[in-house]
C-alpha cells in the first residue's frame, strides 16, 4: 500500500497511534485490575474471617488441652499418695531373679528348660524348673549341681521324671532360703 501522505504527517500519525495504542494497553490493564481487586476481595475477607476462626479454635483447644492436663495430674497425684501410703505400710521385695540364673547356670547343655516359676514364702522362695533331659544320668547330673548351689534347702524331682530312657520331660522343685 502507497501512502501519499507527507513525512511530517505520517510521524504525527504514527506518533497518535502510539499514544492510543498505550492508552488502550493501560486501560485495559486498569480494568484488569479492577476485575481481579473485585474477584478477589471477598475471599480476603473470607480469609480473615477463617484466620479469626482457627485462632478461636486455638484457644479452645488449649483451653481444653489444660483441662484435661490439670485433671491427668490431680489423678496421678491422686495414685501417686495411695502407692506411697502402700509402700509406707507393706516391704516390697524384687522379683528373685538371682536364683533363676543361678539354677540355668548349673543346668548341662544336654537339658534344655521350658518353664520357670517362683514363689515365696516368710522362709523360703521356691521354684519349679520344668525342661527336657536327653537321658536319665543328665537329670541326675542337673539335680546334684542343684542341690550344690549356695542357699539351697531342698530339690525334689517327682519319680515319674525317670520313666523314661531318652528325652525325659520332668519338673523340679528347688527351694532356696530366704
Amino acid at each position: 500500500m502507497i501512502n501519499l501522505l507527507p513525512q511530517s504527517k505520517q510521524k504525527e500519525l504514527q506518533g497518535a497511534l502510539r499514544k492510543r495504542a498505550v492508552s488502550m494497553f493501560l486501560l485495559s490493564l486498569g480494568v484488569l485490575f479492577f476485575i481481579f481487586s473485585a474477584l478477589s476481595a471477598p475471599s480476603v475477607v473470607l480469609i480473615g474471617a477463617k484466620e479469626k476462626s482457627l485462632e478461636d479454635i486455638l484457644s479452645r483447644s488449649e483451653e481444653e488441652r489444660q483441662k484435661i492436663l490439670s485433671a491427668t495430674e490431680a489423678e496421678i497425684k491422686k495414685y501417686n499418695q495411695r502407692s506411697s501410703l502402700y509402700l509406707k505400710n507393706k516391704e516390697l521385695e524384687s522379683v528373685p531373679d538371682n536364683y533363676f540364673v543361678k539354677s540355668i547356670n548349673a543346668k548341662p547343655n544336654t537339658i534344655s528348660l521350658e518353664n520357670l516359676s517362683f514363689s515365696r514364702s516368710e522362709t523360703d522362695i521356691t521354684l519349679d524348673i520344668s525342661g527336657i533331659a536327653n537321658n536319665r544320668e543328665a537329670l541326675l547330673g542337673y539335680v546334684e549341681n542343684l542341690k550344690l548351689l549356695v542357699g539351697v534347702k531342698d530339690v525334689t524331682v517327682p519319680i515319674s521324671s525317670f520313666v523314661r530312657g531318652e528325652n525325659l520331660e520332668f519338673t523340679v522343685r528347688v527351694v532356696y532360703e530366704k
